[in-house]
């Protein structure tokens, strides 16, 4: 029998107020967007302790620890792993994304460092193979930027909020090391551009962005 919904949320707070942002649920990780940053929760070295392995009643819940049981998965099975990343306006969905690919990122291949690895032949001057290849998560990442500028609107309750969904696909090779990435948006809310939007929202960014920039005659 599933506990009341009070002693979860009981639960989920007292972890917030530990800066524990996280909690699993079966199979499921919820996540508590803590409107603050936290970047030690993601630093190089929370990377390699989750790449490293730890075991389920050692480790706190962490969104590495899921991409890191993907990578393990995929690496097994040979067969694609999914995450799907859902929650109301503001939930920090995206945030989410962007560190989940600094994650496969940054361990594409932590196993295989090759010293002096070469592209087309060339020596790269000791740059190990990874470092190499995490542009092409790089730029997923900030391709989510640029899209949020046409996709993104103000709503009463969140100023950047999303009003479409996302497609991500990133490609490993044998060796599990990143081989290039995928990115589509679906479901535009189009409507959005008909008629004006109510006096607490706003049109998508873009125009606003645009109009600033040919007001300012540049």
């Amino acid at each position: 029998m599933p506990p009341p919904p009070a002693r979860c949320n009981s639960y989920i707070e007292g972890e917030f107020r530990k800066d524990h942002i996280y909690t699993r649920t079966g199979s499921v990780l919820l996540a508590v967007n803590p409107f603050k940053w936290m970047i030690p929760h993601y630093a190089d070295p929370v990377v390699r302790k989750y790449h490293a392995g730890v075991s389920d009643a050692d480790a706190v819940p962490h969104l590495f620890q899921e991409a890191e049981a993907a990578l393990r998965s995929i690496h097994a099975s040979g067969e694609p792993a999914h995450f799907v990343l859902a929650g109301r306006s503001g939930s920090g969905k995206k945030e989410t994304a962007k560190f989940l690919f600094h994650y496969l990122a940054a361990t594409s291949g932590m196993d295989q460092r090759v010293t002096g690895a070469t592209r087309e032949g060339g020596p790269q001057g000791g740059r190990s193979l990874p470092c190499l290849l995490e542009p092409q998560l790089e730029g997923l990442c900030d391709a989510l930027g640029m899209l949020e500028s046409f996709g993104n609107a103000k709503t009463s309750e969140n100023e950047n909020s999303s009003r479409f969904g996302s497609f991500a696909k990133v490609f490993f090779n044998g060796n599990m090391i990143v081989d290039g990435a995928h990115f589509e948006t679906l479901m535009l809310e189009t409507s959005r551009c008909i008629g004006p939007p109510r006096p607490e929202e706003r049109n998508f960014h873009a125009f606003y962005q645009v109009r600033r920039v040919l007001l300012c005659g540049l």
